[in-house]
């Protein structure tokens, strides 16, 4: 599974990552046999702008969503809007202060086709991985393999 910030040239450029990652695991052999591992790619978006509340209208009793809450979303691909993407919001960490900001993931290229089930376990995965990042005993606003990346860029620079 492939975690992959939000790209700027957009689903034009995860077509050459996906087909760089595919031609890589083409001739992956375990154990003397020829295997073919699946391959499921999710673009998260930092720069979401949705808020999630619970409780009354804005400003009165409205509280921030419990740490966990899952809210999936309909959205259509401008390449091929007959079929939709999977797409959903993740509250994964707890604030106790300020607004809570969820972050949004898209699920744009899997093979081979999963069942709903399987989006299911992919979701829930996805929040298991945010409190797997080394350097934050709690959760933290994306999964661990895309932060370790996000940091190792952060020291090679």
């Amino acid at each position: 599974r492939g975690y992959s910030g939000a790209l700027t040239e957009g689903l034009a450029g995860l077509e050459h990552e996906v087909a760089c990652v595919e031609n890589a695991l083409a001739g992956l052999m375990c154990r003397g046999k020829l295997h073919t591992p699946t391959l499921t790619w999710i673009l998260v978006s930092p720069m979401n702008y949705t808020r999630l509340f619970l409780g009354g209208p804005l400003g009165t009793d409205a509280k921030n969503i419990a740490s966990g809450t899952l809210v999936k979303l309909d959205f259509a691909d401008p390449n091929s809007p007959e079929e939709p993407l999977e797409s959903w919001v993740l509250g994964s960490q707890q604030v106790p202060i300020g607004t809570m900001r969820p972050t949004h993931y898209t699920l744009v290229y899997r093979r081979p086709q999963h069942t709903p089930d399987h989006l299911r376990h992919l979701q829930e995965l996805t929040y298991h991985l945010t409190f797997m990042y080394f350097n934050v005993p709690g959760a933290v606003r994306y999964p661990a393999p895309l932060q370790n990346a996000k940091k190792l860029l952060q020291l090679v620079r």
